[in-house]
């Protein structure tokens, strides 16, 4: 996994970055979709100009933790495209700003 700013871009871990929190339907949207959109948005991107998300994190592994119909208490955190994100059981994706825990 790999928790450098991807090739090519500007250092995204700045002030620059807003705290940005977007909810989802994980049994109509793949956790590892939600995340990639999600961090697009935020870095003002196409999500194919982003890194793969697997180059950080194994996305079929979060789709499957997520997904499951009684996953309670899940809570990922990690650095992809160098933001840091959080995604929850209840759907909910955070981008946070640099510096906030």
């Amino acid at each position: 996994m790999d928790e450098r700013p991807y090739e090519g871009s500007e250092d995204h871990q700045g002030s620059d970055i807003e705290h940005i929190q977007n909810e989802y339907d994980w049994s109509s949207t793949n956790p590892s979709v939600a995340i990639v959109e999600t961090v697009a948005v935020t870095l003002n991107r196409e999500p194919n100009k982003l890194p793969p998300l697997y180059d950080f994190i194994d996305p079929d592994a979060i789709d499957a933790l997520l997904s499951r119909p009684n996953s309670r208490g899940v809570h990922l955190s990690f650095v992809y495209a160098g933001v840091r994100i959080t995604v929850d059981d209840d759907g909910t994706v955070t981008i946070h700003p640099r510096g906030e825990d």
